[in-house]
């Protein structure tokens, strides 16, 4: 008969476990494995890889035409509004009114006791 392992006294769930590997690596194998998944199918489904792969390019370009068809007008708008239109008025003192404010419309400012409170 054999001793039992030693034991640290942690539970189970509370050791620490091995470092997995790079996260990366899933966030591009999974929808790699995934894509691969889906042209199998589509291949057993149309007894051909190049049908599969025709279908697939259909939904792609269907895709890309939908999304050209939001970010087009959004970039001719975009376009349309240049820097020297979007400034209206000069900055400086030359873009100050030339009468005063009276007293009554100016903003009231709160000040300090100088203690910070």
């Amino acid at each position: 008969m054999t001793a039992p392992e030693p034991t640290s006294g942690v539970p189970v769930w509370a050791r620490k476990r091995k470092k997995q590997g790079n996260p990366l690596v899933g966030w591009v194998l999974v929808p790699l494995a995934l894509l691969g998944a889906l042209t199998a199918g589509l291949a057993i489904q149309a007894k051909s890889f190049t049908a599969a792969g025709a279908r697939l390019d259909g939904w792609i370009a269907t895709a890309q035409a939908r999304v050209e068809q939001v970010v087009k007008p959004a970039a001719k708008a975009k376009a349309a509004v240049s820097a020297p239109q979007a400034v209206a008025a000069p900055i400086g003192p030359a873009a100050l009114p030339a009468t005063p404010i009276p007293a009554e419309a100016a903003p009231v400012v709160a000040q300090s006791g100088g203690k910070g409170g």
